[in-house]
Order: C-alpha cells, then sequence, then structure tokens
C-alpha cells in the first residue's frame, strides 16, 4: 500500500469542514473563524450548528482512492466543518460507516477508520518541492474501537501527526460518538502539535481534508474520499486553495507571493534596484507590489512628505495604482495627509519599526490603514520572466541625520483582479410595501385537542398534530405513565399560545432518567420551511442546543407552528431538531430525583401565516421582553486613551459614537505574563498605579461630561481566573470534564470555576463586583459570558445540580450525573444580576439562558464574530455588538449596523481600533422600547430604525422626524423620505437605494414608555 497514502488518512473525520456556495469562492475555501465562546470538544455538535460552510463528502466523485471498493454513501461518506482560532484548529465530522473498525493507535492509526487534515501554510515557499516538509502538516483523528476491546481494553480516540515527523506527540483534545450509522468526531489541534504559527485573518494556505475507511478484517487502507476529485496523490500540488476567515465564512481571496528583498536600506538621494523572476499572471489575477518603507526612528516622530518612488521596469509607479490605502488618509490627531501623490511620490514615516507607528496615539492612521505598508497594481508594467524594481530615495540633502529609506518584505503578490462593483439596487419607485405593527392579537388556532401524549389543532384550517415521547430506564418509551413515575398534563390556552404542563412524580427509591421528546408536523408534504433557533435549515434536517433561543419553528404554504420550553431546566437541557417535515424540542439529560416531582413547562405558538417574524414577534410577546433598552456602549483603548489622547480626540471618540456608557477592560497590567482574568485583577488592583489606571480614565470621563450623561464602565466575568494556585485554594469549585480534567477557555491557563453564592469561589468573585463599583466609582456595569461561559456542564464531584445527567440514547439509563453551570450558579447570578442593575445602567453578554434571569429585564446584545449570532437575541434585547474581527473602519462599522438590521437589532460598539469621523445611525438607536422586529427593520414606541423602504408608522397619527444615512453611514439631506397621510394615520414614506439606513423618531409627546409594563 502507497505509504503517502497511509499518511493521509488519518484526518478525515476531524474536519467536518463546510464548504458549500457559501464557503467556497470561485477557486478557493474558507475556514470560519471560531467565535466566543469557543467550541467544546465532547463528542457533542450540536455547538458547531451556527459555524458557517459545512459541506459534505458524499457522491463517488470525492473517491479518489479505492474506488472499487466503495459500495454507496451508507459504505462511507461525511458531513464537515472545521474551524480556526488563533491557539489552533478545530475539526468536527460526522461519518457515515458502515463498518466501524480501528485496531491500531498512534503512527499506525492509518491502518483503520480515521479522518485526515493536510495543509500547506506556507504555499509559495519552494513551491518546486512537491513533498510535504517545513510549513506543511498532516494530521490524523482517530475515533478509537469504542465498546470494541483491542489487547484487553478498548482503544480510545487520538490525535495523529504524521507531519512534521518530529511533532510533539501530546496536546489537543478528542472526543469520538459512536451513532446508528457510523460515527462522530471532533478534535482541537493547537498550532504547537503541529509545529505550525498561528493562523491570522485572511491567511492563505493549501489543503485537503479526506475521510479514510476500513471494512476488511485485515487492517488496511480501503477508501480515501477526499474534498478535492483529482486522483489522491500525497503532493503539495494535489492541495487546494484555502483561506483562514471571520466568523461569518468569508475572506479576502488568497494571496500568491514571491519574495524578492527580505530588508535593504536605500541611502538618502540615491536609488536602489532589485532584479527579479516573474511567473506567468493568471487569467483573474493581477501582479502587485508589496513593500514596507520607513526612515528608522528611535520614537515615532510623523513623516517626511514626498521622499520615495518606485520604478518597475524603468515605468515610474504612480499613484493611482495604489492598491491597499486611500492616498490621504487622517491620522489620530485629527489632521489629514497625503501619504502616495499622484505621480507616485510617497509620505515615508519616520518610526522604530512598521508595528511601532501603528501603535502610536497620535499619528497612527485612522480606518486600520497600515502607515508603512505599500502595495501598487503593476498590471501592464510588469513582464513574464525578469524584470527590475527600482526605488529612489528623493529625502532632500538639506535634512540632517539618517534618511536612508528601510525597505521590508519587497514582494510580488499575485491577486484575483479587483472584483466588478456589486450594483446597489436604486430607490425603489411605484407603490411600497406598509409596515406597522399589529393590533390584532386574537386566538388564532381552533379545535384544540389533548390525548395522552397528543396534541391536535388547526392553525388557519390546516392541521398540526404534536406527539410526545418520554423514556423509561427499562429500556422503553412512553406516552404517559410507567412503573417508574406518573405523568399528567395540563393544557392551557392563553390568547395567542399554548401552555403545557407535563408533571413526573418519581414512583422508585432511585434517580430516574427522562429523555423527553416533542414532536410537531403538519405532514411532509405540506411542510414549507424549518426553523431551530430562528434560523432557517435549507435542507429542512439538523439539530441545535440554544438556551438563548430555544424555539422550533415549522411553516406551511399558509400557516406556521412554533414550539419553545418555559422554565429553567428545560431551556437548559433543551435541544431542538428537525427531519422528515418535522420539529422537535426536547431534553436528553433529565433525572428526576428519587421521591421527587417535576413540572416541564412548554409553549406551543400558533401563527396564522407562514413568517417567521410573526412567530418571533408572538414568542417575544409571550414572553413580556419588550422593555426599553437604555444603553448604547462602546469600549475604549488600553491606557492610550487615558493618558495620550487629547481632549478633543477622547470626547470625539464617543460623541461620534453617540455612546452613553463607555467600558474599559482588564488591560491594567498583566499577570505574570496573562490578561488578569478573575481574581488575579483583584490581586493587581491591591497596587494604587493598578487603580488609578481605572479611576484616571473614569476622572478624564466626568471631566469632559460633567452632565453625567456618559456613564463609565468596567468589564466583569465570573467564570474565568488565570492564578495557576487557584486551581487548589478552589479544588472543590473548579468546572471538570468527563474526564476529570479541569476545564479552560481557549487558553490553558483560563481556567474555568463554578460560582456559588456559598462556594469560596463565588464569594470571591463576587467582590470583584463591589470592587468595581465602589472602590473604583464605575457608574456603569459591563458582565461578559454571564450565562455560563465555554461549555453547558460539569462533572465534578459534589456539583450535581439534582436534574442532570448524561443518558445512554439506547438503555436510556444513566451514565453518569452531572451539573449545569448555569443552573449551579443561577442563586449566584440572580443576586449579584439583581444588585448591579438595581444600582447603574448595567448591559450583558448574551441573552438569559433562563426564564428566572429573562425576568429580570437587562439589556444584553450578542457577539457577531458571524452575523447569524443575531439568532440568539431576537427573543430578548435584539442587539448586536459590532464584530471585531472584521470592523476596522467606520464604513466597516455601519455594514454591519445594516447586516444586523436584517435580523432586526440595533447595534452596539465593539472595536476601539474604529475611529469615527462623522455621527452615524447610532445617533438615533436608543432609548428604544421593541414592538415588533422584522427582517431589515425594528419598529419601537420611540423610534423605527430600518435599512430598507417602505411606509412606516405606528398605526396612528404619530409625529415624527425622519433621519437619513447613506453608503458611508453620513445624514443625507433627507430629501429620501417624506411624511405622508394615510387613512388619518401618518407614515414616513422611505425611498432609500440599497445600502442606506434611515431612523424614523417619534415625537416624544407620542412615543409612551413601555418600560414599566412587565411591573
Amino acid at each position: 500500500m502507497n505509504n503517502a497514502l497511509r499518511t493521509t488518512a488519518f484526518l478525515t473525520v476531524l474536519l467536518r469542514l463546510a464548504f458549500d456556495d457559501v464557503g467556497r469562492a470561485a477557486d478557493y475555501y474558507v475556514i470560519p473563524y471560531d467565535v466566543d465562546p469557543p467550541i467544546v470538544v465532547d463528542g457533542d455538535l450540536a455547538d458547531w450548528e451556527n459555524v458557517p460552510n459545512a459541506f459534505d463528502l458524499k457522491d463517488n466523485a470525492h473517491v479518489t482512492f479505492g474506488t472499487g471498493a466503495w459500495n454507496g454513501g451508507d459504505d462511507l461518506s461525511g458531513r464537515i466543518r472545521l474551524t480556526w482560532h488563533s491557539t489552533g484548529i478545530c475539526i468536527a465530522a460526522e461519518v457515515t460507516d458502515d463498518i466501524v473498525s480501528q485496531t491500531a493507535s498512534g503512527k499506525d492509526a492509518w491502518k483503520g477508520d480515521h479522518v485526515n487534515l493536510l495543509m500547506d501554510l506556507t504555499p509559495g515557499v519552494q513551491a518546486e518541492r512537491s513533498a510535504l516538509g517545513r510549513g506543511q502538516f498532516h494530521v490524523g483523528i482517530s475515533p478509537g474501537s469504542f465498546d470494541v476491546k483491542v489487547g484487553g481494553a478498548p482503544l480510545p480516540a487520538e490525535i495523529v501527526v504524521w507531519t512534521p515527523n518530529d511533532a510533539p506527540e501530546k496536546g489537543g483534545n478528542v472526543a469520538a460518538r459512536r451513532t446508528d450509522d457510523g460515527y462522530l468526531i471532533e478534535a482541537f489541534v493547537p498550532w504547537s502539535r503541529l509545529k505550525a504559527s498561528a493562523a491570522t485573518m485572511n491567511k492563505d494556505a493549501n489543503f485537503e481534508f479526506a475521510l479514510s475507511d476500513c471494512d476488511t478484517p485485515e487492517p488496511r487502507q480501503e477508501t480515501w474520499m477526499t474534498v478535492g476529485t483529482q486522483i489522491w496523490t500525497r503532493t503539495r500540488a494535489r492541495l487546494l486553495p484555502v483561506v483562514f476567515g471571520d466568523g461569518n465564512g468569508k475572506a479576502l481571496p488568497p494571496v500568491r507571493t514571491t519574495p524578492i528583498q527580505q530588508s535593504a536600506k536605500v541611502p538618502q538621494q540615491k536609488s536602489l534596484a532589485f532584479t527579479f523572476d516573474a511567473p506567468a499572471v493568471p487569467d483573474g489575477k493581477d501582479p502587485f507590489i508589496f513593500f514596507k518603507a520607513r526612515f528608522h526612528r528611535k520614537k515615532v516622530a510623523g513623516f517626511a512628505a514626498r521622499t520615495l518612488w518606485v520604478a518597475v521596469n524603468g515605468e515610474r509607479v504612480t499613484g493611482d495604482r495604489i492598491a491597499n490605502r486611500p492616498q490621504k488618509s487622517l491620522y489620530m490627531s485629527g489632521k489629514e495627509a497625503t501619504f502616495i501623490a499622484p505621480d507616485g511620490g510617497i509620505t515615508v514615516p519616520y518610526a522604530p519599526s512598521a508595528a511601532a507607528f501603528d501603535k502610536h496615539p497620535y499619528y497612527r492612521l485612522i480606518a486600520n490603514v497600515k502607515g508603512c505598508e505599500f502595495e501598487f497594481n503593476l498590471a501592464d508594467l510588469l513582464e513574464q520572466g525578469e524584470n527590475t524594481v527600482t526605488f529612489h530615495n528623493t529625502a532632500s540633502k538639506q535634512l540632517e541625520g539618517d534618511y536612508g529609506v528601510v525597505l521590508e518584505d519587497v514582494e510580488l503578490r499575485l491577486k484575483v483582479k479587483g472584483a466588478t462593483a456589486i450594483a446597489l439596487k436604486p430607490a425603489p419607485t411605484g407603490p411600497l410595501p406598509v409596515y406597522e405593527p399589529r393590533k390584532d392579537f386574537s386566538k388564532n388556532w381552533s379545535d384544540l385537542e389533548e390525548r395522552q401524549g397528543t396534541i391536535g389543532l388547526k392553525v388557519n384550517g390546516e392541521p398540526f398534530t404534536i406527539t410526545s415521547t418520554f423514556t423509561a430506564p427499562d429500556g422503553n418509551t412512553h406516552q404517559g405513565s410507567c412503573p417508574f413515575y406518573t405523568h399528567t398534563r395540563t393544557v392551557i390556552e392563553r390568547g395567542e399560545w399554548i401552555e403545557v404542563r407535563d408533571t413526573f412524580k418519581n414512583l422508585t427509591t432511585e434517580h430516574v432518567p427522562i429523555i423527553q421528546a416533542h414532536t410537531g408536523s403538519a405532514g411532509p408534504e405540506r411542510t414549507a420551511d424549518v426553523y431551530l433557533s430562528c434560523v432557517r435549515l435549507p435542507t429542512g434536517q439538523g439539530c441545535k442546543s440554544e438556551p438563548a433561543n430555544p424555539t422550533a419553528f415549522v411553516t406551511t404554504a399558509r400557516s406556521g407552528l412554533g414550539m419553545l420550553p418555559l422554565n429553567d431546566i428545560f431551556r437548559v437541557h433543551g435541544d431542538q431538531s428537525a427531519s422528515d417535515g418535522a420539529i422537535t424540542i426536547g431534553d436528553r439529560h433529565f433525572v428526576l430525583k428519587a421521591g421527587s416531582e417535576y413540572t416541564a413547562e412548554w409553549a406551543v405558538v400558533p401563527v396564522a401565516r407562514p413568517d417567521l417574524w410573526a412567530f418571533i414577534n408572538a414568542v417575544r410577546r409571550m414572553t413580556n421582553v419588550n422593555f426599553t433598552m437604555h444603553v448604547l456602549s462602546a469600549f475604549l483603548a488600553h491606557a492610550e486613551s487615558t493618558y495620550e489622547w487629547s481632549d478633543t480626540m477622547l470626547r470625539n471618540f464617543i460623541e461620534r459614537k453617540s455612546a452613553n456608557v463607555i467600558s474599559k477592560g482588564l488591560y491594567c497590567t498583566k499577570w505574570k505574563g496573562r490578561v488578569p482574568q478573575g481574581l488575579a485583577w483583584q490581586e493587581l488592583l491591591k497596587e494604587s498605579k493598578n487603580r488609578a489606571y481605572y479611576t484616571d480614565a473614569r476622572d478624564r470621563i466626568k471631566k469632559l461630561f460633567p452632565d453625567g450623561r456618559v456613564k463609565f464602565g468596567l468589564y466583569y466575568h465570573c467564570f474565568i481566573d488565570v492564578m495557576d494556585e487557584n486551581s487548589e485554594r478552589y479544588q472543590d469549585c473548579r468546572r471538570l470534564d468527563a474526564s476529570g480534567n479541569h476545564m479552560t477557555y481557549s487558553l490553558d491557563h483560563y481556567k474555568l470555576y463554578v460560582p456559588t453564592l456559598e462556594n469560596d469561589f463565588g464569594r470571591a468573585i463576587g467582590k470583584g463586583i463591589d470592587i468595581r463599583l465602589d472602590e473604583l466609582g464605575a457608574d456603569a456595569f459591563y458582565w461578559d459570558e454571564y450565562n455560563q461561559s465555554r461549555g453547558t456542564y460539569t462533572y465534578a464531584p459534589g456539583m450535581w445540580d439534582g436534574c442532570s445527567a448524561d443518558i445512554d440514547p439506547k438503555t436510556y439509563k444513566i451514565r453518569r450525573l452531572k451539573g449545569a453551570v448555569h443552573l449551579l450558579s443561577l442563586p449566584f447570578l440572580e443576586h449579584h444580576i439583581k444588585r448591579v442593575i438595581d444600582r447603574v445602567p448595567a448591559f450583558f453578554n448574551g441573552a438569559p439562558y433562563s426564564r428566572t434571569l429573562a425576568d429580570l429585564h437587562f439589556q444584553c446584545f450578542t457577539e457577531t464574530g458571524s452575523i447569524t449570532n443575531c439568532h440568539r437575541v431576537v427573543l430578548y434585547t435584539p442587539v448586536a455588538l459590532g464584530d471585531h474581527l472584521t470592523e476596522r473602519s467606520q464604513k466597516d462599522a455601519y455594514g454591519v449596523m445594516l447586516k444586523a438590521l436584517d435580523w432586526g437589532c440595533l447595534y452596539a460598539w465593539y472595536s476601539n481600533i474604529v475611529i469615527p469621523t462623522h455621527k452615524t445611525i447610532t445617533e438615533h438607536m436608543f432609548p428604544a422600547t421593541p414592538i415588533e422586529l422584522h427582517e431589515g427593520f425594528i419598529i419601537c414606541e420611540e423610534r423605527i430604525v430600518t435599512n430598507r423602504s417602505g411606509l412606516f408608522g405606528w398605526g396612528d397619527k404619530s409625529a415624527f422626524t425622519v433621519h437619513v444615512y447613506d453608503r458611508e453611514g453620513r445624514i443625507t439631506k433627507g430629501e429620501e423620505a417624506e411624511q405622508i397621510t394615510r387613512d388619518g394615520k401618518t407614515y414616513a414614506e422611505v425611498r432609500i437605494p440599497e445600502g442606506y439606513s434611515a431612523a424614523i423618531v417619534r415625537h416624544r409627546q407620542t412615543a409612551p414608555d413601555r418600560s414599566a409594563d412587565a411591573d
């Protein structure tokens, strides 16, 4: 057998790389970024459902080795996803395999079933070398042998690295689970295990992913399924282009580079030439010359105008060829400078390094323009074969000192031609749709009938059936009472929705596991669309576990029906799934304590039309979450915003963002080289200089805004700590995985704990709230990841929550007890959240996972490393935090605002890199009391914010003012909108081109504040 093939087979199962039409451009794939909280490697792939770019290996085109041994998708096929982080790469695969066989381990794992990932991280280096070597890796993930004993015991799942051959033998996490038709496998492989540098956003590479199958008694590699469809060879040229993208699965096209000169110095009033060979430029690509240029100084000291120009093959490179930046840029002082003149004259910065210039509080350029980096398009200047690039230093002879231009990273780049500008739609003409809040909330179903384990009803004349099942530890499934427990059901009609209460009473002296499932269907022939957690499933199949949005919704041609759990335990345990035109909500983790009683509460929400937003708004009314949101938050940079920014700069930063709460992070200093999460921060605050970091920032805000309209907040997290000694000090508070290991966040030193009101860690971390509000004088508060942080459960002894367990999906018996972190910490969270929101304006990361917390009515946002994360807040406070992965300019941020409106969400600022040059639509977003959310707009009591045209109103005679913003996020003269009256009601007639937005602000006397409606 081919040894190269053996090596490659290993990683296929690991990478559940999702590359469909979204994840693949014309000639490359995109690996999405792992947005917070990071993926938990536990064999449960529910947290992968929002990772974009999933793709399937199912047909014979992907069988690139052993085609004669492949007998169809049941023999071998798979669904792959992959995501990356600065710490490593995560892989998940759902593998269909009729015979799962693995009897080997370690370097011999290729002899059995496994998955493989191969990657070339240096595709432009030594391109003539075909063999994998330095800069490439080949990793395999073996699922192990599951319950089959090999040498007296089952083989565990494992990570194997074949290339580089001297890679560390340890590092990473892997988990596998046997399924009825194959296995699931997921893994995290740190870059250090691969002896590779960390990936960065938009870095390009080459890759291949492969599934390997062994069905014979003799261990051998029979079949190989790959993403690419060419016959398999283990060579660099066989790998496929890939780019490390953002959380939405998007990335810039890959760049292929040819180094010309790593570093050089062009003397004052002299020229320096380099000769290089250029390949033929492929169709669809352009050549570019890239370099960094600076005058070396010990400190950043501004720049020297028109002191460098470049020629290629004797032709001067003019300013209109600049590709990576505008010719003029604003710098932090608020002034503008020309960095590339029309004739190609370059303004060269004074700096000790390019990175130092880009960090300077005064001279660094706004909109993430890199001051020392220059890239010019060489189309029509470059020739195939030998070329010469010449750098001319034109610094005046009168300038004294070192005026040699330092050049670094001079290289030729081949990039995809600039995409043709997308033709954005103009403002519409003709009739417009009318948008106003619904007024009629009468019952929209009939013929409600409840029988044992079944509920039937009609919605808009169409029949729906909901069937419930409950397991027992004897391996049987029931629809009511059984020898282990009694079951009683109460069905209550409540206006727009139906409440269902299932009460179980344990009849035994043992803990009884119960898997419950409630499946709703109109019949597969009448199903139109299905949604889980308000995300449409194109295939109609899938599963999720999303306590922030635990819904399942199905539509027909005329109506829809949704379901969701209500009580805390059901929400935290709950999962949602869909298949064959049916939707299911369930709890696969519940244990009924000996002698106890429990009621699972859930809701059925019918809607009279097939509209997801009608369902969303009905659920919002049902759960009473349309309360007023007041906070528009922004985060401040590190120390420079306090000590180096001018008053004007800081005031503009805040006012142009229209923020009313400014929050600082944990960066007063580091704890032994680590970001001081948890109790480490509290230790550092014992030093006066570290306290001053915060009190000085607070005082500057108070000085600039003495009227108190801008509040000063501090960051807080209650689950993470970085002090090594605390693993022993708070041993009984640690979060442990099923193997007994102390669980971590994204890095090994980010240890996870479970705070409660009674345990020592909870008491210690709870004091951090008082430090922030009392000792440091913060008058606002930001609580990050308050629900549970990474992962759902802990297996620590003494941390059973009284209701959670791993339950065998075949025997329905308890495998092991566990504790849901949110439920264990819920009294702690409820107590401290109450006292925070009673004192100061506060905002929180993530919608509540429990009804107990949701009823407190506090403002939260969702992170938008992936914009689809907005589905997590559409049932609570619909606010999208800016995307820190992609926002580098105010225009970038405005683009995210428009995308958030597609989910009916408002916006909160994230990246402090974004230095605004003008106000934008955020100035008219808050306060906001939602009435209805829709695709593209949100209707609130005080305002309507939209990214599309229409006739907008409140269904009454409200007076209002319309503010329109163009594609740059700048306010227009407002000619795109006018007020009209129709049938005695006023409307804003908004006709805006695509890429515009509008805020329709209701005049105050007509905008009642309903923030107290829940009281």
